[in-house]
């Protein structure tokens, strides 16, 4: 990271995450995590914290060994990409009211297998053409109302603020609304739509805060991998309905250490809720949960 005007602005951050497993046979996993933001400017003061973003980017790939063999070698992969063109968050509407907004695009490639056979030559132009694989890309875009109702600013769980504002929050509400794209769990679909999100936090005492969520997100399933999807998921063209209402109490035991415990209910196909809702599927079901955790910030 490379920074000017201290605690103001960064000029081409980048963070890379590489999980790289190697098996007995002499084959490699490699999991690929990619975050670069080429300019970022942002204001950490309680009173109007902001935080501004061109060109967020965020790529996450996989691969795996598939096949293996005398004739070549079969690699399976998947692909996602996420960037926005542009980034705002905490823009100041009045005292109590800011906007944030987002928007660029979105690519999603499900799994499918490659040939990843070291070529012993250079493949001419006609040799080198490769299938297409399935794939979809579409516009994204996201804005939120945040109102708060002291002098401590309200963050809501996914404005870019959250990692900005290390400083104690306060009470407060939020709405936001925008386009829905992802690559789904198994990583064998593509789906886009639309979603809307709300979120509030009260005080009540002084040292106890309660809070609730809930999103809505309606899809539908674009693309698939020509490997198919697994049993119970949904097919292509199927519409998606998820569904999450969540609630959460927080206990300020000391200004650094905070006490939680929060629980959930969902409708949805995601492969790692924590809680109790049982082992994961692929078909879109009912899921529900429990936390509590221990939380210190030292800064």
């Amino acid at each position: 990271m490379f920074t000017v005007l201290p605690a103001k602005m960064n000029l081409m951050s980048l963070a890379v995450e590489a999980d790289v497993l190697r098996y007995e046979e002499g084959t490699t996993r490699r999991d690929l995590g990619v975050e670069m933001v080429i300019v970022e400017f942002f204001d950490r003061s309680p009173e109007r914290p902001v935080h501004a973003a061109i060109i967020d980017l965020n790529v996450a790939q996989q691969d795996a060994p598939f096949k293996r063999g005398e004739e070549g070698r079969t690699n399976l992969a998947a692909l996602t990409i996420e960037l926005d063109v542009l980034s705002l968050a905490g823009i100041s509407l009045s005292r109590r009211l800011s906007l944030g907004a987002r928007g660029g695009i979105g690519i999603a490639v499900p799994a499918h297998l490659y040939d990843a056979t070291l070529p012993a030559e250079a493949p001419s132009s006609e040799e080198g053409e490769k299938d297409s694989v399935p794939s979809v890309m579409m516009p994204t875009i996201f804005g939120d109302l945040v109102y708060r109702s002291t002098a401590l600013p309200f963050v809501p769980s996914w404005s870019s603020l959250d990692r900005v504002v290390a400083g104690e929050r306060g009470p407060g509400a939020a709405i936001g609304a925008g386009t829905f794209s992802r690559l789904d769990p198994t990583g064998s679909a593509g789906d886009v739509g639309g979603q809307i999100a709300a979120e509030g936090r009260v005080a009540i005492t002084r040292e106890i805060y309660a809070g609730g969520s809930g999103t809505v997100v309606l899809a539908e399933r674009v693309v698939v991998s020509d490997l198919g999807v697994p049993e119970g998921a949904p097919r292509a063209g199927d519409m998606i309905l998820m569904t999450r209402v969540a609630a959460q109490l927080e206990w300020e035991l000391t200004r650094a250490v905070t006490q939680r415990a929060s629980a959930f209910i969902e409708r949805s196909d995601r492969d790692d809720p924590v809680g109790l809702g049982g082992a994961p599927s692929a078909s879109l079901r009912p899921r529900w949960g429990a936390t509590v955790s221990l939380a210190a910030t030292v800064f």
